[in-house]
């Protein structure tokens, strides 16, 4: 582990498929500089890019050009320090233990959609369904169990106890 890593929280991680995808990029900006240099190549991309069609492809390849590159920057978390292994065996004065890091890779684009990858539910069938697509052993209010499908922790959950009443009005705003 690096000694970076305390600092930044995390410790980088460079996957081979990661260093292709940044030599990728950096040949295609040496062509575009390359291109830039030369008169006949500066005019054949000024066509393309006076096109709508050339600009909507631009467009759309940077975009997922973005994505790749957000996906591609790696890095393995710091676990969380814990208090009573450190107490027991720590002496007084003693040098804090360093910090461990997670065996688990995650990526930038990882770190920003966090919520769609935490947030996970047992199962789903419709995307405005509001309970869980197989049944299961519920408990009752006054005890008794019953076999039927529970809500779903995270989808509809805005809609309050009474999901099935607001779900009419929720599909139509949406």
């Amino acid at each position: 582990m690096s000694a970076s890593s305390g600092i930044l929280g995390f410790q980088p991680v460079v996957l081979w498929t990661d260093a292709l995808l940044f030599l990728l990029v950096a040949l295609a900006l040496l062509s575009a500089l390359r291109a830039r240099t030369q008169a006949p190549l500066r005019a054949a991309w000024r066509k393309v890019g006076r096109r709508p069609t050339g600009m909507a492809a631009a467009t759309v390849l940077l975009a997922f050009l973005a994505v790749g590159l957000v996906d591609s920057l790696h890095y393995r978390p710091l676990l969380p320090a814990l208090e009573s292994a450190a107490g027991a065996g720590a002496q007084a004065g003693s040098a804090p233990a360093a910090p461990v890091v997670s065996t688990e890779v995650l990526s930038a684009l990882d770190a920003l959609l966090a919520p769609l990858r935490l947030r996970t539910e047992k199962t789903y069938s419709a995307p405005f369904a509001w309970t869980l697509y197989q049944r299961e052993t519920v408990e009752t209010a006054d005890g008794g169990q019953v076999r039927d499908y529970p809500r779903l922790a995270y989808g509809a959950a805005h809609l309050g106890a009474d999901a099935a009443a607001a779900r009419g009005g929720d599909v139509a705003l949406r």
